[in-house]
């Protein structure tokens, strides 16, 4: 009968065998993973080259009864429906242990659609404001392995992947921010989402586009006669510059205004030039100006983004030196300084050569900052020796620097402090002239070992004993530094000793709930001068006349039991099997809560939550998990071996945005206790804590250009928390103004500045009002006026 218990050990290796020894796993699958679309048919062999006392396949769909006489058996489901399947080959060998693989498997399913649209907006677009693009993708799994892709013709713009670990079908939604020119304009954007399922998926990768989003874009000046080469430039802080502004009609003069580089208006030429040798100056707006000969005067700006690499890019940890614990959470700290513009700033955190995170800027600023950045992690033992960097990307667009300049901090080398931890906690081993225990076990500190035995006379601190003088008998060895301890016991046994046990327990393994009941049955085909239970609770006396026996207890009440059934074999000799007994219980309670604060939080700021579990056990099958709303952000697991309920206490550090304000939180524990364990595993969750967050007001843009109209306002709403309060400032206006919407019809065209403000700051939005006409030039007002002062000369 399969042995289900080993499921428990797969996550540390696919190759187990019910003694604990490492030794290989003799089946092979063909092929190894699987990538199947959802209904199609999949097959997949396992074969073996060894003896042995049967083979199968376990699963939902497809599953092959254990089969003796066989060497290949194959898994086959012609319309696989199951979109979590985790199908595995065991064989039991004739040795009388048993092992299984995992065959990795993959449902997907292609969107039904993909769709492009604008948010909130229809109609053409104005040159110079931004707008929201829209992709809808419906109905895909995994989303693991999707991709969504943003193009503008035939280049790429953006992409955005996912980290979600849904296998069923979900809908994903994303969004692009756009601010087109006049270049944009009758441009085609798309979105394309494609699923890259690996090697084993299909080639190449399916890949399903919107229909492409037509964008008319209407200028702000809509036939000015001048054309700009380039179109927009990107300048080093300090570098030189120059732009030729060209026009093909006749003129009564064109020139450039700008504060560095300024062209007095030129009447006889039709190409001009603004250049500047040594540009120092970060928020520089030059504009080309013509004065046509209708009397009418119109310009062109020049988008000029002036930027400088950072000093210096530097990685640390916070409030920690010295090694780090496994399974704690420490943060470390990027620090780049003096970088500008900071919206085109990307920060990107390494582990070797494998991206972690990166984060990018929504500021305006202009001149140089410094930009901090953190990254929570939680090592474990792999991570020992582990190099993190932290790297500072300008990526400026086509027209800057390309390759788009990198920065690296130096590494930071992290050392991990772990306690030992063995493989299986036990191992056979048949004596024979040459024996050797090896205890040896990773570890940081490295381990100290001690040795015990009813054979031994001798203190032991190697973590090997070689020796042919042994007995046989158990040994075990006990592995310990200043994080833990673990123990592995070696059972030495002779050569042709009890290597085949004629007893059979039926389950092979228990999981029982504290006080709940429990039966096994212990069954031998052979004859015997007596079998009987041994246990704590529930023993059966030796019973000679019976070839099936049930250890049976109705009540268990013991933490830590070992039951084990015996035989005493006609030949004298005597042996046994062990039953596993996993006595658990569910926590009393699981409750969250914030360390050492009770307000509103500030964005930004670290805070530190706490998740307290009631009496629970064991606690090495509990998992902690942390969640926002329904997204899952960490969890964690124990290793300790008490098998008496304990509390347990996790913390998770945050540092939350404007974002997450009313953002829910709460912690859940779950007891996976494996196949014999109670089906679904028990989940415990914390009621939610609702978190309030302080964060001062950030417009989406600092300026906005408006045609004035009869529905025209100007929208100066930011969202904040607490709300902000609104003042308004224009030559324009005579009067205090306290709400965040003007209408534009009562207005003169001008500059309006709106600052909105709360306890943690402000945030100022220039709003520029147009008419609906040409204004006039300076020229224009000139050439009225003396025509004025001559009528008056006449009459």
């Amino acid at each position: 009968m399969f042995q289900h218990f080993i499921v428990y050990l797969f996550a540390v290796s696919p190759l187990v065998s019910l003694t604990g020894a490492e030794a290989e796993c003799p089946l092979q699958l063909n092929p190894q993973r699987v990538v199947v679309r959802y209904g199609g048919s999949v097959e997949v062999n396992c074969n073996t080259s060894v003896l042995h006392k049967g083979m199968g396949w376990e699963a939902n769909e497809g599953i092959v009864p254990k089969i003796i006489n066989q060497n290949l058996i194959t898994w086959r489901v012609s319309e696989l429906i199951d979109w979590d399947i985790k199908p595995f080959c065991y064989i039991n060998t004739n040795d009388s242990k048993q092992c299984l693989i995992e065959l990795p498997v993959t449902v997907y399913k292609t969107p039904d659609s993909v769709s492009i649209s604008t948010v909130n907006h229809r109609g053409p677009m104005k040159e110079g404001q931004q707008y929201e693009l829209q992709c809808d993708v419906h109905d895909v799994a995994p989303v693991q392995y999707l991709t969504v892709k943003w193009y503008k013709g035939q280049t790429l713009l953006h992409q955005t992947t996912f980290s979600d670990t849904d296998k069923t079908p979900v809908n994903k939604t994303v969004t692009l921010l756009i601010r087109p020119d006049r270049a944009d304009d009758g441009a085609q954007y798309r979105c394309e989402a494609e699923l890259d399922l690996g090697a084993e998926g299909p080639q190449p990768s399916p890949k399903y586009s919107s229909e492409p989003l037509n964008v008319e874009v209407y200028c702000a000046e809509a036939e000015c006669p001048l054309q700009l080469n380039p179109q927009r430039v990107v300048v080093r802080y300090g570098g030189s510059v120059e732009v030729n502004c060209k026009t093909s009609v006749l003129h009564r003069g064109m020139g450039w205004e700008a504060s560095e580089g300024a062209v007095p208006m030129t009447k006889n030429q039709n190409l001009i030039t603004w250049r500047v040798i040594n540009l120092t100056e970060w928020d520089i707006f030059p504009i080309c100006y013509i004065n046509l000969n209708k009397g009418a005067q119109c310009k062109v700006e020049l988008p000029v983004t002036v930027y400088k690499t950072p000093d210096s890019v530097s990685i640390s940890t916070v409030n920690h030196r010295g090694p780090m614990i496994e399974g704690q959470q420490y943060e470390l700290q990027c620090d780049v300084h003096d970088v500008a513009p900071v919206q085109y700033l990307t920060v990107k955190w390494y582990k070797g050569q494998t991206l972690l995170n990166q984060t990018t800027f929504s500021d305006t600023d202009k001149t140089p900052v410094n930009k901090t950045v953190t990254l929570l992690i939680r090592p474990d033992r792999d991570d020992d020796g582990a190099q993190y960097r932290c790297e500072a990307e300008l990526d400026l667009g086509a027209e800057g620097p390309q390759p788009s300049p990198k920065y690296s901090s130096e590494p930071l080398n992290v050392e991990v402090y772990y306690k030992p931890q063995h493989s299986s906690s036990t191992e056979t081993i048949i004596k024979d002239d040459k024996v050797m225990l090896d205890c040896s076990v990773k570890a940081n500190p490295a381990p100290d070992y001690t040795w015990s035995s009813d054979h031994l006379n001798l203190n032991i601190s190697s973590s090997v004993i070689e020796s042919s003088a042994l007995s046989p008998g158990k040994y075990t060895c006990t592995a310990t530094n200043s994080l833990g301890r673990d123990s592995k016991v070696f059972i030495l046994k002779s050569t042709g000793a009890e290597a085949e046990c004629p007893l059979q327990l039926n389950p092979q393994r228990v999981v029982v709930r504290y006080g709940g009941s429990v039966e096994v049955n212990c069954k031998t085909s052979v004859l015997h001068k007596g079998m009987g239970w041994e246990a704590s609770e529930g023993a059966v006396p030796k019973i000679i006349n019976q070839n099936l026996i049930t250890w049976r207890v109705s009540e268990l009440t013991e933490w830590d039991i070992f039951p084990f059934c015996y035989i005493n074999l006609n030949k004298g000799a005597q042996c046994e099997v062990k039953l596993p007994v996993t006595v658990y219980k569910t926590p009393d309670s699981v409750s969250i809560s914030t360390v050492n604060h009770t307000k509103p939080m500030i964005e930004g700021q670290q805070y530190e939550l706490q998740c307290d579990v009631h009496d629970v056990a064991p606690v090495e099958y509990l998992t902690v998990k942390w969640y926002k709303n329904q997204t899952l952000i960490n969890e964690t697991t124990f290793s300790d071996t008490d098998k008496t309920p304990v509390n347990k206490t996790v913390t998770l550090l945050i540092r939350p945005n404007g974002n997450d304000n009313r953002a829910q939180y709460r912690c859940e524990a779950e007891l996976d206790l494996g196949a014999e364990g109670p089906q679904p595993s028990p989940k415990y969750s914390s009621k939610s804590l609702n978190v309030e967050v302080y964060y001062k007001p950030r417009h989406s843009s600092s300026t906005e250009t408006i045609i004035k109209d009869v529905k025209g306002v100007l929208n100066c709403t930011v969202k904040a928390n607490p709300a902000p309060d609104y003042t308004w400032s224009s030559d324009h206006l005579n009067l205090n103004i306290s709400s965040s919407v003007i209408k534009s019809s009562a207005l003169s065209p001008g500059k309006y500045t709106c600052t909105a403000s709360n306890i943690l700051g402000r945030d100022s939005k220039v709003f520029i009002l147009k008419s609906t006409g040409i204004r006039p030039t300076f020229w224009t007002v000139l050439t009225v006026f003396q025509l004025s002062v001559a009528l008056i000369s006449v009459i």
